[in-house]
C-alpha cells in the first residue's frame, strides 16, 4: 500500500466522528468503505462521539390523510431570523397514514399524536388510545411499525396508556414499556407490559408498586432504566423507576418540600421542574444529589429540553423559545408547537434490522 493511502483503522476513526449525511453519501466511495458505514459495530462506535442534534415534529395530516413526521437541525432555531422560508431549507420527513382503531364501538380514525421519547437517535411515537406504536430514525429514514398488546378487560370501559422506551446495555435490545391504569370494581390498577424489540409479543409483569395509581407524561429513559413521573392516592408525586435488564422496580423520591411537575434528561442526568425551578439529579437514584440548576425568569407552559449549558427549549403560547438562564434572555422562533417536539442526536442505528 503506497503511502498516500491511510490505514483502515484511522479512517475509521475518522468517519464514525462525522454527521449521518456525509457518512451515507461516503458509502459510494468504495465497497470497503460501504462494509465499514453499515457494519453495526460502527454505528455503536459513531453513537458514542455523536453530537449533532435535531429536533422533531408531528404535523397535522395531509389532504392525502397523512400525518407528517417532521426532522430540522438543532441550528434552525438560532440561525432562521424570524423568516420561514430558511426554516424549511433542511428538514427530514416522513408521511405516515392514519389507521382506524379498532374494538371501539365506533371505529375512530387516528393517527400519531405524540412522541413517547428518543434513545440513541430512535423515536418512538403513538397515539391518544396506544393502538399504534411507531419506531422511526430520521438520520436514515427507516422505521418500524411494532406489534399490539391486548387489553384487560374492565368494568369501567376506559384504559389509560403511558409508554417508555430505552436500550438494555447488558443484554443488547431495545424495549417499549407499556403502563396501563385502568379501574376494576372500583378500585384503580395498573398492569405493566414489555415489548423486546425483535420479538411479537408482550410480555405482562408486576404492576406499578409504591401505592401508584396514575402516571404523568411518557416515561424519560436514562441510567439503564425508564422514570415514570407517578402518584399515589393521596396525590403526592415521586418517580417509579424500571430497570429494563432486571426489569424491576425503584422508588426515587424528588427533592425534599417540592411538587414535580414534569421528568427530564439532559447529559445522562435526571431533571424536574417544580413551579419554576429546574433540578438535577447529579448522581441517578441518591436523593441527596439533586440540585438547583436554575429558576426560570419567565412565565411558560412546560420545558421540552435543554439545549447545552446555558440554554432551554421551552414552550409558551403554542410557539417555541429558546431561554438563556444565564443572562434571562428569551428568543422567540417560528415554530409553532402542534405537539410537543421532541429532542435527539442523529444516529445510524437501523431499528428495522431487529
Amino acid at each position: 500500500m503506497g503511502s498516500e493511502f491511510l490505514p483502515l483503522e484511522l479512517i475509521e476513526e475518522i468517519l464514525c466522528r462525522l454527521p449521518v449525511k456525509e457518512l451515507l453519501q461516503f458509502r459510494c466511495v468504495c465497497k470497503c468503505w460501504n462494509s465499514l458505514i453499515c457494519d453495526p459495530k460502527f454505528h455503536e462506535k459513531h453513537l458514542t462521539y455523536s453530537t449533532t442534534l435535531a429536533f422533531h415534529f408531528i404535523n397535522y395530516f395531509n389532504p392525502s390523510s397523512k400525518f407528517i413526521l417532521t426532522s430540522y437541525p438543532i441550528d434552525t432555531l438560532f440561525t432562521n431570523n424570524n423568516n420561514n422560508n430558511n426554516v424549511t431549507t433542511t428538514f427530514t420527513r416522513l408521511e405516515y397514514p392514519q389507521h382506524y382503531v379498532k374494538g371501539y364501538q365506533y371505529h375512530l380514525l387516528t393517527g400519531l399524536d405524540y412522541f413517547v421519547g428518543s434513545c440513541h437517535g430512535i423515536l418512538c411515537l403513538t397515539n391518544k388510545y396506544g393502538t399504534l406504536l411507531l419506531l422511526w430514525n430520521p438520520s436514515i429514514r427507516k422505521y418500524k411499525e411494532l406489534p399490539l398488546f391486548q387489553r384487560p378487560l374492565n368494568n369501567s370501559g376506559r384504559t389509560d396508556v403511558d409508554f417508555g422506551f430505552g436500550y438494555d446495555h447488558v443484554n443488547h435490545v431495545y424495549k417499549v414499556v407499556a403502563v396501563l391504569s385502568y379501574v376494576s370494581y372500583d378500585v384503580t390498577k395498573t398492569e405493566v407490559k414489555v415489548h423486546t424489540l425483535g420479538t411479537d409479543f408482550w410480555k405482562s409483569i408486576h404492576e406499578f408498586p409504591f401505592g401508584c395509581v396514575s402516571v404523568a407524561h411518557s416515561g424519560q429513559f436514562v441510567a439503564g432504566a425508564i422514570n415514570w413521573l407517578a402518584y399515589n392516592r393521596s396525590h403526592h408525586s415521586f418517580i417509579v423507576s424500571f430497570d429494563l435488564e432486571k426489569e424491576s422496580y425503584q422508588q426515587i423520591l424528588p427533592p425534599d418540600n417540592t411538587t414535580a411537575c414534569r421528568l427530564g434528561v439532559w447529559k445522562d442526568c435526571m431533571w424536574l421542574i417544580s413551579g419554576r425551578d429546574l433540578w438535577l439529579m447529579k448522581e441517578y437514584g441518591n436523593k441527596e444529589s439533586w440540585t438547583k440548576l436554575f429558576t426560570i425568569s419567565c412565565d411558560f407552559s412546560k420545558v421540552i429540553d435543554i439545549l447545552d449549558d446555558d440554554r432551554v427549549l421551552l414552550e409558551y403560547m403554542d410557539k417555541m423559545i429558546v431561554y438563556n438562564f444565564t443572562n434571562h434572555t428569551f428568543k422567540f422562533t417560528d415554530f409553532e408547537i402542534v405537539w410537543p417536539p421532541q429532542v435527539s442526536v442523529e444516529s445510524l442505528i437501523d431499528i428495522t434490522t431487529y
